[in-house]
């Protein structure tokens, strides 16, 4: 799916996980699967607004990068928490996700 430079975000809510005053966003390169050594270009902010991590795009590209939360509170995960998603491209939902600790 094409993400467009600052007309695309993808946001990801954890449930009711907070992750603190403290936690920092770092997004790198993806190599293969998993995240690479190297810092990706393709995001020009990623926020963490209480349970919600949102990355806005910096270049014109597909979602090929890594998010990772560093500094964060104590995970306080449970059977109740769902993780949900939007991909939002030029103010409209292109895509989203729902899902639970049993799926």
């Amino acid at each position: 799916m094409p993400l467009y430079a600052g007309k695309s975000a993808i946001d990801y809510t954890f449930g009711s996980q907070t992750f603190g005053a403290t936690a920092k966003c770092m997004v790198f390169k993806s190599d293969g699967t998993k995240p690479g050594m190297a810092h990706s270009d393709l995001v020009s902010k990623c926020e963490i607004s209480g349970s919600k991590v949102t990355v806005t795009m910096a270049k014109s590209s597909t979602a090929n990068f890594h998010v990772q939360i560093v500094g964060m509170d104590a995970w306080l995960a449970s059977t109740g928490n769902k993780v949900t998603g939007n991909v939002v491209s030029y103010t409209t939902t292109v895509q989203t996700t729902d899902s639970t600790e049993s799926k």
